[in-house]
């Protein structure tokens, strides 16, 4: 008879996601580590954004002690492999990362954390050839590399079968951008004023009139601040027109619900390079 015993455990969240739970990456061991998790019954499993190294063992008085004595000097070592190329663009992760340099996480800094601040950062970055067990041929889509050393579980964690697994976390930041909407009233220009709103609230975004070679008016909205890419809106910004330019409640709602900026269009900003804005075209 086998037991499976749950060792520890890798949590991925992003704030990009409504729900928190990042899907975008596989683990794959390196060969060293296929190779004694065979031999120690081992096996990497994955559901929902967590990894779990889970130990299949025989019938033991003390596990735990087993565990120690023969795995005291390893450290588990895992490539990441990103499933979705959009993640870089959606993240407050660094555009064009150098390609003699990869993302390093460990347990040696902190016992939940797996990097060196709230968020993964470009403090986490580590040149390949200060990392001598990185493979020389990684594949395509390698994000990372992530060393967890055995030693630490039972030096910073009371290390008995009731607190497993050890959860460790790896927390992704949503990329903050200018959010730009150009409305354009081809058909049926509107001359009345125009505002975004969020339910009675006006104040995000500044508004100016351009010409639109299209004909008519173009209204260029961008928000005041750079706000946070998200999956799915927890509230949604509407487009309104007004007799005046104060808030009224007589105002015509002429978009309900205006669609999210896109990772995928993001521009450098014309008044500052450092900083990104996504432009959405809504006709009315």
């Amino acid at each position: 008879m086998t037991f499976a015993l749950k060792l520890f455990k890798i949590n991925l969240l992003h704030t990009y996601y409504t729900k928190g739970i990042c899907n975008d990456f596989t683990f794959v061991p390196d060969e060293a580590t296929k190779q004694w998790m065979a031999r120690y019954h081992m096996e990497l499993r994955e559901s929902q954004g967590i990894f779990e190294v889970v130990w299949r063992m025989g019938i033991l008085t003390d596990p735990l002690k087993f565990f120690k004595q023969k795995m005291a000097d390893k450290k588990f070592s895992f490539l990441l492999h990103l499933k979705n190329p959009q993640l870089v663009n959606f993240s407050a992760l660094t555009m064009n990362t150098k390609s003699h340099t990869t993302y390093y996480f460990h347990n040696l800094l902190h016992p939940e954390k797996l990097h060196a601040k709230e968020y993964i950062s470009d403090a986490d970055k580590l040149a390949i050839q200060k990392l001598a067990h990185y493979p020389h041929k990684p594949g395509k889509n390698i994000f990372g590399l992530i060393d967890i050393y055995l030693e630490k579980l039972w030096k910073e964690h009371d290390f008995v079968i009731e607190n497993l697994p050890i959860t460790y976390t790896l927390n992704f930041k949503a990329r903050e951008v200018i959010w730009q909407y150009r409305v354009l009233d081809v058909n049926h220009p509107i001359r009345d004023a125009m505002k975004i709103v969020l339910g009675k609230e006006d104040h995000y975004f500044n508004t100016t009139v351009a010409v639109n070679p299209e004909g008519g008016n173009m209204r260029v909205f961008e928000s005041k601040k750079a706000m946070p890419l998200v999956d799915k809106a927890k509230k949604n910004f509407s487009l309104k027109s007004y007799k005046q330019e104060a808030y009224s409640s007589s105002g015509k709602t002429l978009v309900e619900k205006l669609p999210l900026p896109s990772s995928s269009t993001l521009k450098n900003h014309a008044k500052d390079k450092k900083k990104f804005y996504s432009e959405v075209l809504i006709y009315v």
